[in-house]
């Protein structure tokens, strides 16, 4: 028991100071507009989570992240198998840049996995925590598009990577980022039924 409290509170410390180090570095180097990031802040509330052993508060940040991620690195590895980008969404990683940034961004190939792994730990769930999912996508995305520009497109608000020129796009943003956060939830749970039979 002692062991799973101990690798609980690494990996919740991991991902809050994760969070903190990403959120501060991408001001600094970008802009105070970049903090918006969905994978910023969920890496920090995770961590909280984490630490307070609260499911609810990491299921959340899981049902926002892990679809977003699995693309973000299958794209990222598609370039280092082909030499560029299918999707135009981890190319930049490849791009000249402080090193701190790379260190940060590479928490993109680890975070679900490891959430995943450590989530089986913390007995207490939460049946609604899709809720609160769409809760904070609801706030990001109000920020994002107030205080950020089409250029900078935080968090896909105003077109995709693709740059595809959908009707209705907000629309069609809420639309997809349902289904994602609702199609995760779902199978977490099944995840998670599985673990404790």
């Amino acid at each position: 028991m002692k062991n799973k409290d101990l690798m609980i509170n690494i990996v919740g410390l991991l991902f809050f100071i994760l969070g903190i180090i990403a959120i501060t570095n991408t001001s600094f180097w970008y802009g105070p507009q970049h903090i918006l990031w969905f994978c910023y802040w969920g890496l920090a509330i995770m961590g909280i989570g984490f630490l307070k052993r609260n499911h609810g508060l990491i299921e959340s940040q899981l049902n926002i992240l892990t679809i977003p991620l699995i693309i973000w690195a299958f794209d990222f590895f598609y370039y280092i198998l082909f030499g560029h980008s299918l999707l135009n969404i981890a190319d930049y990683f490849f791009e000249p840049g402080p090193i701190l940034a790379k260190i940060i961004t590479s928490q993109h190939l680890f975070t679900i996995p490891l959430a995943l792994y450590t989530i089986r730990f913390i007995k207490s769930e939460s049946k609604n925590s899709w809720k609160l999912s769409m809760l904070i996508i609801l706030i990001l995305f109000i920020l994002s598009r107030l205080l950020t520009n089409y250029g900078q497109n935080i968090n896909w608000v105003y077109h995709t990577s693709l740059n595809l020129g959908i009707p209705y796009y907000p629309l069609f943003w809420f639309l997809i980022m349902f289904v994602m956060v609702y199609l995760t939830n779902f199978l977490l749970k099944k995840f998670q039924l599985k673990f404790k039979s």
